[in-house]
């Protein structure tokens, strides 16, 4: 079902777009059809996606929909996903920070500062979307030291997603 779901959003013609859209209202909890529809960024979808999101009591599915958004690329979407910077899993307050640094959320700024100047960027991510948003200047020092420690922590990490950004940061400053 998957790859069936993912051919129909290689093909990406109208009739196959459509086809992934009425799959996601008739399914809006499938799984197979949160990515494929994520990536085509269809606008439609966007609200079945935040709606998908506000719903969950699961952390995981809290998670993936954060993800799905920021891959989607609707701006206009941010602020559920900044709801979820205060979400009481880590798990999800990092897909969160990484879906806004994706949509280029800028105003997302001071609450992504706020996670990091309060111990609570335990992964990095925080600071990754900081990078990403070009705010740099609004970590401490210039950056380089908390850039330096998120790495190291997600080495440590079992989540090994956030290890590949953070070498990223290092590599592209």
């Amino acid at each position: 079902m998957a790859r069936a779901m993912e051919g129909l959003a290689r093909i990406g013609s109208p009739e196959a777009r459509e086809l992934l859209l009425a799959g996601l209202r008739a399914e809006p909890h499938s799984p197979f059809l949160l990515w494929p529809v994520a990536r085509l960024g269809l606008v439609e979808a966007g609200q079945i996606l935040v709606d998908r999101l506000k719903r969950s009591p699961d952390a995981k599915a809290r998670r993936e929909n954060a993800l799905a958004l920021g891959f989607h690329g609707d701006a206009r979407l941010a602020d559920p996903l900044r709801a979820l910077l205060g979400d009481r899993d880590l798990t999800v307050v990092n897909a969160a920070a990484w879906a806004l640094a994706a949509l280029g959320d800028r105003a997302s700024v001071p609450a992504l500062m706020a996670l990091v100047s309060g111990g609570h960027d335990r992964m990095g991510a925080a600071t990754y979307a900081l990078w990403r948003l070009g705010a740099t200047r609004a970590l401490p020092g210039d950056g380089r030291e908390d850039r330096d420690r998120v790495l190291g922590e997600s080495a440590q990490s079992k989540h090994g997603w956030l290890q590949s950004r953070c070498s990223t940061i290092l590599i592209l400053s």
